[in-house]
């Protein structure tokens, strides 16, 4: 079995709970406000923070998604200090993470789609639920070939699916949290 088969069979249960915990069901189903997109792109910006910072210990990110969600959210910064014990302990691991991250970009673009229709939710350029560019298309085959086309070991491979399933763990504690929204000045 290709390692990526055996992620996306093991990891399935925990994506599925993620899309219900996450709130996208209100802006798939049209029924989300304004404050439910503010608070799925707070808890979205915490993970991928927290993610991202991980990461580039053993890989670069170019345009960290990150920074995208918070041009959404009309921020220069968010407090991200998590004190959920996450933490990646090697390349492999980071690896691992990066496909959860990057498989929740394409998933935010598809989103996105449904977000503009929405009709309770002020219309903007996002940045966050928008069709990848070019290159961010051709990165997500890159990396599943990385993932499928490297020589690891069984190790290796076991690392790699520790990062993804502790990056979908990540997500699935923010999610359990309660978010206060922005104050605008």
């Amino acid at each position: 079995m290709e390692l990526i088969e055996r992620i996306r069979k093991e990891s399935r249960a925990i994506h599925d709970r993620l899309e219900g915990a996450s709130g996208v069901d209100k802006i798939m189903d049209g029924s989300v406000t304004d404050q439910q997109v503010e608070e799925i792109l707070i808890k979205n910006y915490l993970a991928f923070a927290k993610a991202e910072q991980q990461i580039t210990q053993f890989h670069t990110i170019e345009r960290p998604m990150s920074h995208r969600i918070l041009e959404d959210l009309d921020q220069e910064q968010i407090d991200a200090n998590l004190d959920d014990g996450y933490q990646l302990n090697n390349k492999y691991e980071a690896l691992g993470a990066r496909y959860v991250l990057n498989g929740s970009m394409l998933g935010a673009a598809v989103i996105g789609k449904n977000l503009r229709s929405c009709p309770r939710v002020s219309q903007k350029d996002w940045q966050f639920y928008r069709k990848p560019n070019a290159d961010e298309r051709k990165a997500w085959p890159e990396l599943l070939q990385q993932i499928n086309h490297e020589d690891y070991s069984k190790e290796q491979q076991d690392q790699v699916l520790n990062g993804v399933m502790k990056t979908f763990d990540l997500f699935e504690a923010v999610y359990g949290q309660p978010v206060k929204s922005l104050e605008r000045h």
